[in-house]
């Protein structure tokens, strides 16, 4: 994985203590004998302006030090040749830093530390160099400086009915004293407490950021403690503050009743932004993001070639045994959003090596690289709904997927909405019960891990432009849906990528006007089922891309008792209302259609998959409750359905007795290869005897 640190570099010297900075007495320097030891800037950046403080070491202990108004003037050190080190430090502000009486101190006890935690910290850098030579000339000592502190911006909405004109969030357990070597720790026995003040915009929503020191690095948790109208709330996050990178905690704020207040705080980062970036295998924030390898991804836009951030994601190769283990492989997928006022310029590299053949799937939009070397292609998209798939050298098991996306215009805010901005989130489970017209928004560049339960929730909207990825949730016995909803009418997911869903990826059952649109889904596990809807009414699919190892859609009508089923489908017993548009399909994937009354699946093209059928209609007890088939299926409707490939196993359309039969089945334009199937009995569709009134269009 390539990790990039912000920083910003400096390089430092100690006075000289006579006037002394002409190359005329750096010459009588040298020639008596004397080191000059002169820092060089290597870069102009803002904190090259900033206050600096520079100590010479000789043999651990602080030799001399010099302080200036800027990196610019320090003068050097006229020392003896020899072995020394230098230790540097950057303020944007003295004012509210204590320094230790230098000279002479041992540099493992030398340390800045904050004089008043409740007033302003400055921007702080700090940088040691343990050891270089200083011979009988002059000598440049480089000192690679790293940030000690962090950036927090905290907003607040939902409030806006208040009076007041500003509240307090305070930060327990955070450092007030950095060591030399960039280190956090306490100047006291305790940890201190930052405060900050949020004022009252003109939007009503309440804003305050402040710099601050790391948190308590034992702890994987933080507390924020706000104060509103004399009240106290406390709310933990699965998080700490570290130094080098600027946090956002967006909080939305309801109310309970009228004496109690329910606050939601999701905090996210980016590393600081600074305009040098060097390589660090240190750096945390987005870069902890899972990242593939084998491809660089870059489109050109602004004049220019941009490289987008290649994820990572586990994919599993078809198992004749499954009970024997899967063989899985490592694919990478690039998302990023466009305007496309005009068609855009995609370049992949393949990193690992030449290659001698390449396809963009799906075949069906007719995209043929226009520039193609040894080790990359380029190609054009011309909406962002052509979201694709480069295979080279026939590998599609460890392929990458290109998702672009348009950007999202109408990004929502309120109490309830629970927001993941850009960075790194660990929700774990995130529960939702009995609430209504709740929304749950991954922003672009946002990663959350965990999963989703939700309960009689109507109007529940999951959309953005994130990830929901499950990978840290159990995969084993007992392992849950990604997202799992009952009694959810009027539920929406949309825009999002759903990676490493544990079991089922989206199981919703027993709801009403439910609305799949523009998800991607990446999964491996056996039963990763891209969606199943169960005991559900007036669903619309469209506008998805899949990859799963089971069924990427299944329509059931089962796992529940009778009364549940006969409560949750129209008075006549049927399923209504479904329509499945432009699914496109990888490896394993069928449809999986039972009981009750299905009304269209319309407009797919499924191409070349590898022990799936394309489609599936039959009576089954799987996961029944007690373990009962269903009683019947009716007017089945499937058109424009078209297979290129000749690895996928005939689709299936049975009744299973007289009693248990369909009724009712109408195929227009399934086609195989281009030619069409028109009856169910050839290798392609096999319809049994159970069903009844089957018409070829």
């Amino acid at each position: 994985m390539r990790r990039i640190l912000i920083t910003s570099l400096a390089l430092c010297t100690a006075a000289l203590s006579a006037a002394c900075s002409d190359s005329a007495c750096d010459s009588d320097l040298v020639a008596g004998g004397m080191a000059m030891v002169r820092a060089v800037p290597q870069s102009v950046t803002a904190e090259a302006a900033y206050a600096h403080r520079v100590c010479l070491i000789r043999e651990g202990v602080v030799a001399q030090s010099v302080s200036a108004a800027s990196a610019a003037a320090l003068a050097p050190f006229r020392v003896e040749p020899g072995t020394y080190g230098m230790l540097a430090v950057a303020a944007a502000d003295e004012d509210n830093l204590t320094f230790p009486a230098a000279e002479g101190i041992a540099l493992s006890e030398y340390g800045v530390r904050i004089t008043d935690m409740t007033a302003p910290i400055p921007d702080l850098l700090i940088g040691c160099n343990s050891r270089f030579e200083a011979v009988a000339r002059s000598v440049s000592a480089p000192v690679g400086m790293k940030r000690a502190v962090a950036h927090l911006t905290v907003t607040v909405v939902g409030l806006e009915a208040l009076s007041c004109e500003s509240i307090t969030v305070s930060i327990p357990r955070m450092y007030d004293r950095i060591a030399s070597d960039g280190t956090p720790g306490n100047s006291g026995a305790e940890f201190s407490e930052k405060a900050i003040v949020l004022a009252r915009n003109s939007a009503g929503r309440y804003v305050g950021q402040a710099v601050v020191l790391p948190t308590d690095t034992a702890s994987a948790t933080l507390e924020f403690r706000f104060t509103i109208n004399g009240k106290n709330y406390v709310s933990v996050q699965e998080t700490r503050i570290e130094a080098n990178r600027k946090y956002a905690l967006s909080v939305a704020a309801k109310f309970k009743d009228d004496t109690d207040l329910k606050l939601t705080p999701v905090i996210s980062y980016l590393p600081w932004d600074a305009p040098t970036t060097i390589p660090d295998d240190g750096l945390p924030a987005m870069d902890d993001r899972p990242a593939n390898d084998d491809f660089t991804v870059e489109i050109f836009r602004n004049g220019c070639w941009e490289e987008i951030f290649v994820h990572n994601a586990e994919v599993s190769d078809y198992a004749a045994n499954p009970a024997a283990g899967y063989v899985q492989h490592d694919m990478g997928f690039a998302m990023f959003t466009d305007a496309f006022a005009a068609p855009l310029k995609v370049r992949v590299t393949r990193r690992a090596g030449t290659f001698s053949k390449v396809e963009i799937r799906p075949l069906s939009y007719g995209i043929v690289p226009n520039v193609q070397t040894p080790n990359s292609v380029e190609f054009e998209l011309d909406d962002p709904a052509q979201k694709v798939s480069v295979e080279f050298d026939d590998n599609r098991m460890e392929n990458l997927f290109i998702l672009p996306d348009l950007p999202d215009t109408a990004i929502p805010t309120g109490a309830n909405v629970t927001y993941f901005g850009p960075g790194i989130h660990n929700m774990g489970r995130k529960e939702i019960l009995y609430k209504d017209n709740q929304t749950i928004y991954l922003d672009e560049g946002a990663l959350v891990y965990g999963c989703i339960y939700a309960k009689g929730c109507r109007n529940l909207t999951i959309r953005g432009r994130g990830i929901l990825c499950s990978s840290k949730e159990n995969h084993g016995d007992g392992r849950q849906p990604q997202i799992e909803t009952f009694d959810c009418n009027g539920f929406k997911v949309e825009g999002i990528l759903l990676r490493d869903t544990p079991n089922w990826t989206l199981k919703i059952v027993g709801s009403t006007g439910v609305h799949i649109d523009n998800i991607k889904e990446i999964g491996w596990i056996m039963n990763s089922d891209g969606m199943d809807f169960i005991c559900c009414r007036n669903v619309l699919v469209e506008n998805t891309f899949q990859r799963n190892y089971d069924d990427n859609v299944t329509i059931k009508a089962f796992n529940g008792k009778t009364d549940y089923v006969t409560a949750h489908t129209a008075s006549d017993g049927s399923f209504t209302d479904a329509s499945i548009w432009t699914v496109y399909y990888l490896a394993q994937n069928k449809f999986d259609v039972y009981d009750y009354e299905i009304r269209k699946f319309e407009n797919i093209i499924v191409e070349d998959i590898d022990g799936g059928k394309v489609f599936c209609a039959h009576f089954t007890n799987a996961w029944a409750f007690d373990g009962l088939y269903g009683q019947w299926a009716r007017n089945i409707t499937l058109r424009n359905i078209a297979y290129t490939g000749t690895r996928a196993t005939p689709s299936w359309i049975r009744g299973r007795s007289d009693a248990q039969s369909i009724d009712g089945v109408t195929i227009g334009n399934f086609t195989v290869n281009g030619a069409p199937v028109t009856d169910g009995s050839g290798p392609h569709l096999e319809i049994n005897g159970y069903v009844r009134n089957v018409t070829f269009e």
